[in-house]
């Protein structure tokens, strides 16, 4: 099969279009689709501009959004809340 193949590669012009029909199974058509159906610009005109757009608005998001910051960190100023063994130990050294 595959010196075959190499064969017909070599001896066609290439310009012409070499279709060479084989038989393929159902199952290999619904799971490979991409290799039986040309591709249409309609489609992945606009999904590549929707794809970039989503990707444009991420950056744009994270370059404008304030950085949030969780928990107990060095530029935080807010008290930290106790936790409750802390509050255990302050109401046994209370007694």
């Amino acid at each position: 099969m595959f010196p075959t193949n190499i064969l017909l590669e070599q001896n066609t012009p290439p310009n012409q279009k070499q279709n060479i029909k084989t038989s393929t199974s159902r199952i290999f058509k619904i799971l490979n689709p991409e290799l039986f159906f040309s591709p249409k610009k309609f489609v992945y005109v606009p999904g590549t501009m929707v794809f970039v757009g989503i990707i444009g608005y991420f950056v744009y998001n994270h370059y404008t959004s304030k950085n949030i910051t969780i928990g107990n960190k060095e530029n935080d100023n807010s008290p930290r809340k106790n936790t409750y063994l802390e509050k255990l130990e302050e109401l046994k050294r209370e007694k």
